[in-house]
């Protein structure tokens, strides 16, 4: 019976020791494969492990820490300008404090300021931080940043590759933000004859168009110094004359023996004809210059921005249509008409003329076509 103890002892002990030698090798193994990674931070903390774990001497272990020596967290203070790039402290308008370990990877928190001392935002961790365009840095965890009152300005959530999983923003008041989901379309300057009249048919068009958010802006010219005082996408703006003024001509008409020669006025209306210069807000580029008539205001938002509808009916020589992107259009317009691929291609099958109502648009091109491929399953859609 005694023997068989001493037995089961031993068994346990040899047991307790290849379990301990195993869990040893781990930290050596993961050890090597950080150091090989120049991950010397993690690398050093592995030998560490491993030293206390096998209390033998190992040269090759505690050489393998020296050469992790150099590898304690440093941190860095990094200067970045109102369009987070980075710049001197000279130009900064913000700058962050941030700890990288020895292969140059960020560690731990980061913390942004506004260079007059006031906290920015607050950041759980980072996988990548670039010193030169903040745009390509990558984020984990979740980020709060705040306004120079102190009130959060907003609030973000990363996950482990750094991809936005939720963002929120805040007025100064506190006041949440509410994303957009329309383009922006700034009226800009108009100058010329009658401006504040084109100004206002301009306003309307796209006010009515319905895809729009419009807003009153001033801007300060052309080029890649456009400024805004609103967030917008585009800037409408331009010039507009008289190229006839308004003028009354009179028709005479002589005296029968029932009436009295008189003498019926004839009012010719004034022409106007608007230049109209559409810039993207941002990079101050000119993507539209385009002349109307006064009186053609309101098909501005539809040529600019055209409309979209996909088929939903084909009927020999009428077609019934969908309106999916919203927008103005008008009776006797003339649309294309196409196949629409999978890949984002599309084919020209034919015209038709908007009708009296969606369902009632006449082809006026490409019949047979329209009809055979709308019969086949083909997606249909029409654009100008």
């Amino acid at each position: 019976m005694q023997r068989i103890n001493t037995i089961l002892i031993l068994s346990v002990l040899l047991f307790s020791t290849e379990v301990a030698f195993s869990q040893c090798e781990t930290y050596l193994q993961k050890a090597d494969a950080f150091f090989a990674q120049k991950n010397y931070a993690d690398a050093k903390k592995q030998y560490q492990a491993y030293k206390i774990c096998d209390s033998s001497p190992n040269a090759y272990v505690d050489k393998q820490i020296a050469a992790c020596g150099n590898s304690e967290d440093t941190e860095k203070k990094l200067y970045y300008n109102e369009n987070w790039q980075g710049c001197s402290q000279y130009q900064a308008k913000y700058y962050r404090l941030a700890k990288f370990d020895a292969s140059g990877k960020p560690v731990g928190r980061v913390l942004d300021y506004y260079i007059t001392g006031e906290l920015q935002s607050e950041i759980d961790g980072a996988i990548y931080i670039d010193e030169v365009n903040d745009r390509n840095s990558k984020f984990t965890g979740n980020t709060i940043g705040y306004h120079k009152n102190g009130m959060i300005s907003h609030e973000k959530k990363y996950d482990n590759q750094g991809n936005i999983l939720s963002s929120k923003s805040y007025k100064e008041d506190g006041t949440l933000i509410v994303p957009r989901t329309k383009p922006s379309i700034g009226i800009g300057y108009f100058s010329g004859y009658k401006s504040d009249q084109a100004k206002n048919d301009i306003t309307s068009a796209f006010v009515k168009d319905g895809r729009f958010i419009v807003t009153q802006i001033q801007n300060s010219g052309y080029g890649s110094n456009q400024q805004t005082t609103s967030d917008v996408d585009y800037i409408i703006s331009g010039t507009s004359e008289c190229v006839q003024r308004e003028r009354t001509e009179y028709i005479n008409v002589p005296a029968t023996k029932y009436s009295n020669a008189v003498r019926i006025p004839n009012t010719i209306p004034e022409i106007v004809n608007v230049v109209i210069t559409l810039t993207d807000a941002n990079t101050g580029q000119i993507v539209v210059n385009s002349n109307y008539n006064l009186k053609n205001l309101n098909r501005i938002s539809g040529n600019i921005f055209p409309v979209k509808f996909t088929v939903n009916n084909v009927d020999d020589g009428k077609i019934g249509i969908v309106n999916t992107s919203g927008g103005t259009y008008f009776i006797d317009d003339i649309f294309n008409v196409y196949e629409e691929y999978g890949n984002g291609g599309k084919n020209f099958l034919g015209k038709l003329k908007i009708g009296k109502t969606n369902n009632d648009c006449k082809i006026t091109e490409g019949k047979k076509e329209i009809n055979n491929r709308f019969k086949a399953g083909a997606k249909l859609v029409v654009t100008r």
